[in-house]
């Protein structure tokens, strides 16, 4: 460490002779005069502490003695010139050393993705050895040492992070985990909450942090209380004695009665715990007739019965799932039970088992790294089984996927190439097995289409997957699904998920704008009207929604809205408080049919008996409701009719207040000026009431600060 602390010494007064140096030559003069001053106070600093440099305040009197002083001693510009060569060859041999370690540090990463956590860390230690200041080969190293379980040193190398960087965020995150493993929670969640000191937008992060810990404690704390009963409590004490019973008993009959007793107790929680502590996993596991029968697949009866305890043991149990989740030899169990020609009740319970582990986000994390489970996903995703009971779980399997990021990255393209386009086949398949009157076969099929669109609607929330299906006919076959089921969804409860699945799909679709067709506008609206006379709340919240983004920049529907009354429909949603939460969308689809169809192609005499419901929304407690509502006053202002109407309505000076509202958002504010200056320039009574206010001034102030002045 000493060589380490002289190395960060050396190199930090080689930064400060090469910003002198880089200062000394630029053309401003008074940072070139600033630089002499701190070359001249280097100079001095050097002088008293090198002993080869004599003080020249001193009077030599020997004159030999003299000359040779001057003969050892160096002018200012030799000097200068001088540390500027060593720095220039210093800065030449850290360029070097610095790309050797970041081949050293790219091959640790190497490692460290094929699991080979020693020679990652060996890696990162020799690229800290060349750059020993570089605080992201010292996190990555630490994060080397979590996984080698090495925590200490994990701490010390976060530690030495921050020094480097006291902003690194990875530094934090890494310690406060290996402080967790040590038990140190209360340490673990100060480190987590010093990031907040410098960076407050990781605000839900720590906080989830901090929650983690406080349930690894709560469990820490739950064991010891379980292990401090077990003997007190009979149903502990059974657990116990049945896993004591299986190391030490090799028949089958008893073998399987144990593990059906087992599976009965395992539904209470303190069980589940208990049976993880005693590592009953590892014990089911690595019991010879068990191993023997998993391996040779000769006895189902055993397989369904381990799988079947394995499930309850997990069901709800985020820890026993993380256990679980690093258990190759079930999951390659699991896998092979689905993948081969086992019963269905063998492999719907394999199914099972999976769906529940993969209830938790850092399983899934964990999961989707292995080889395994990759392989068993792309086939899930080439085709789901043909059995729709079974199709049901492991669709459900996928869902859970579907919303992490890794996943999207592994799979982008199968789930492009080969699951989107069999999931909108099996959508088309369900309007021609009505038309075939197949309807029995139609009613069990739709679950499985509900649940593969709702898989969709996580999809289409990643750019990767949205931007690359344009080739496909989405629009038209969800078209003709909701156009099929538009007369008979009311009635029935699947089909009515299937709609507002469809709907969700849509929405998520529609981020790019470009997706839809605007030929098909008019048949679209009419099918959304349809919808929209339900009087659902989620119906209604989904079309709303959907349309609020296909509508902008898209005339030809914005007049199918006006042509067909859709507008009337969303001025009769807004006043029903019912339907609060689709104001924000409907008040959007307001605002955009306002202002930009002419006046005289959407104008109606409603919205004139509607205007005091616009008002009272200019208050509302929602920001975004509040700024779309400004912007269809915006459009009321071209209108003479209205514009009479609110003359005396206190328009302007709700708006001014709004306008100034430093609790909205700058955009619904902005809004609110726009409005106020529709109304002035349209009207002079508006204007005096604004100048009544002395609201120019402040008028002027909002648009300056929205940068529009």
């Amino acid at each position: 460490m000493d060589d380490d602390n002289d190395l960060h010494n050396f190199l930090k007064k080689v930064d400060e002779i090469g910003s002198i140096i880089s200062d000394l030559n630029t053309e401003n003069e008074s940072v070139s005069s600033a630089a002499i001053q701190k070359a001249d106070l280097y100079l001095d600093t050097i002088g008293e502490n090198n002993t080869t440099i004599h003080n020249r305040t001193v009077i030599n009197k020997d004159s030999k003695s003299c000359t040779n002083v001057n003969k050892v001693e160096m002018s200012q510009d030799d000097f200068m010139k001088s540390i500027e060569k060593d720095a220039k060859e210093c800065a030449e041999k850290r360029k070097e050393n610095m790309k050797q370690a970041i081949d050293l540090k790219n091959k640790g990463n190497n490692y460290f993705k094929e699991q080979d956590y020693l020679n990652a860390k060996v890696m990162y230690t020799e690229a800290i050895h060349l750059i020993p200041d570089n605080v992201v080969f010292y996190a990555n190293r630490a994060q080397a040492y979590l996984y080698l379980e090495d925590y200490e040193s994990a701490i010390k190398d976060c530690d030495i992070g921050m020094k480097i960087d006291s902003k690194f965020i990875k530094c934090y995150i890494r310690k406060g985990k290996a402080l967790i493993s040590l038990s140190k929670y209360d340490e673990a969640i100060t480190t987590f909450r010093k990031i907040l000191t410098f960076d407050e937008t990781k605000n839900k992060m720590v906080t989830d942090y901090v929650q983690e810990i406080k349930s690894v404690k709560q469990l820490k704390q739950k064991e010891t209380d379980i292990m401090g009963k077990l003997l007190t409590d009979p149903g502990l004490y059974k657990v116990h004695n049945l896993m004591k019973s299986i190391t030490e008993n090799e028949n089958k009959i008893y073998l399987l009665l144990a593990l059906e007793e087992l599976s009965k107790n395992l539904n209470i929680t303190d069980h589940k715990i208990l049976f993880c502590l005693l590592n009953g996993f590892d014990i089911i596991e690595n019991n010879n007739f068990f191993k023997n029968a998993i391996a040779s697949q000769d006895h189902l009866d055993v397989t369904e019965k381990i799988l079947n305890l394995f499930t309850v043991a997990v069901k709800n149990h985020e820890n026993n799932c993380l256990v679980v989740s690093n258990k190759d030899v079930m999951l390659n169990l699991c896998i092979q039970c689905i993948t081969t020609k086992t019963n269905l009740s063998i492999k719907s319970q394999a199914l099972q088992l999976l769906e529940l582990i993969t209830k938790f986000e850092n399983v899934r994390m964990i999961l989707i790294k292995k080889e395994n489970i990759k392989s068993f996903v792309q086939i899930m995703l080439e085709g789901t089984p043909k059995n729709d009971d079974i199709a049901l779980i492991a669709l459900k399997i996928i869902k859970k996927f579907s919303i992490d990021d890794m996943f999207i990255k592994n799979f982008d393209i199968t789930l492009r190439e080969r699951f989107l386009p069999a999931v909108l086949k099996s959508m088309e398949i369900t309007c021609c097995s009505r038309k075939k009157k197949d309807v029995v076969k139609f009613e069990k099929f739709l679950p499985v289409v509900e649940e593969s669109i709702s898989i969709i609607i996580n999809l289409f929330t990643k750019d990767l997957i949205r931007q690359n299906v344009s080739h496909l006919n989405i629009w038209k076959i969800s078209y003709n699904v909701l156009q099929d089921l538009s007369e008979d969804y009311k009635t029935s409860a699947i089909k009515f998920d299937i709609v507002l699945s469809l709907l969700g799909m849509l929405t998520n679709l529609s981020v790019n704008k470009s997706s839809f067709n605007q030929d098909a506008s008019e048949e679209w609206i009419v099918l959304i009207k349809k919808f929209l006379t339900f009087q659902n709340n989620k119906i209604t919240k989904r079309c709303c929604c959907l349309l609020s983004r296909v509508l902008e920049n898209n005339d030809e529907m914005l007049d199918a809205i006006v042509k067909n009354d859709v507008d009337i429909i969303f001025i009769n949603i807004i006043k029903d408080l019912s339907f609060l939460t689709s104001r924000i969308d409907v008040s959007k689809c307001l605002a955009l049919c306002i202002n930009n169809v002419e006046k005289e192609r959407w104008f109606k005499e409603k919205y004139v008996n509607s205007l005091s419901i616009f008002l009272k929304l200019l208050s509302d407690n929602n920001e975004k409701v509040v700024g779309n509502i400004a912007l269809c006053f915006t459009g009321f202002a071209k209108i003479d009719v209205i514009s009479e109407k609110l003359i005396n309505k206190k328009l302007i000076e709700l708006l001014l207040k709004q306008a100034t509202n430093k609790k909205l958002s700058k955009p619904a504010q902005y809004n609110c000026a726009l409005a106020i200056s529709r109304f002035t320039t349209a009207d002079e009574s508006y204007l005096q009431q604004l100048r009544k206010l002395h609201g120019l001034e402040i008028l002027h102030s909002v648009m300056k600060e929205n940068k529009v002045l």
